[in-house]
């Protein structure tokens, strides 16, 4: 028995239709009309995708269809040790939006959103000090978790 489809466009019901092609290279197919683009898994080559497209009419653009490629164990490991870096640096940043916090708690009343300048803080003199923000967006990641998570808005000089 074969498989047929029907297609329900805006509610206009079409005659069911039956392509007899390969259904993981349309899944694909599907893709590139709908992005434009297509990032293709390695087990699809390139030239056999575009003759699906050509079967289909569909106009290949040029640099629309990339092929990937499966990461080396070296690059897989750099890609891990990169995000573990990057990991690991949140959670420091976190721990001193923390102490930043517990050193404001312990020095003024509670209430709703205030500002906190950051050089007040040991911990944040520390950091200051110590060239941690070299590029502003450790920075930035610790004014966010103080505001976020503590309702303090950071001030810095």
């Amino acid at each position: 028995m074969v498989d047929t489809i029907k297609f329900n466009v805006g509610g206009r019901h079409f005659e069911p239709l039956f392509i007899d092609r390969d259904g993981e290279k349309f899944a694909h197919v599907l893709d590139y009309l709908r992005y434009g683009s297509i990032e293709l898994p390695e087990s699809i080559p390139e030239a056999m995708f575009k003759r699906e497209l050509d079967y289909y009419g569909v106009k290949v653009n040029d640099g629309s269809v990339v092929q990937l490629k499966k990461k080396t164990l070296v690059e897989l490991r750099d890609d891990v040790h990169c995000q573990f870096n990057v990991a690991e640096k949140n959670k420091y940043i976190l721990d001193i939006a923390i102490a930043c916090f517990n050193y404001y708690n312990s020095c003024s009343k509670k209430g709703g959103p205030v500002s906190f300048y950051l050089g007040n803080c040991e911990c944040g003199k520390y950091w200051m000090n110590n060239g941690m923000d070299c590029d502003g967006k450790a920075m930035e990641t610790l004014s966010e978790y103080l505001e976020q998570y503590f309702g303090l808005d950071v001030i810095s000089k």
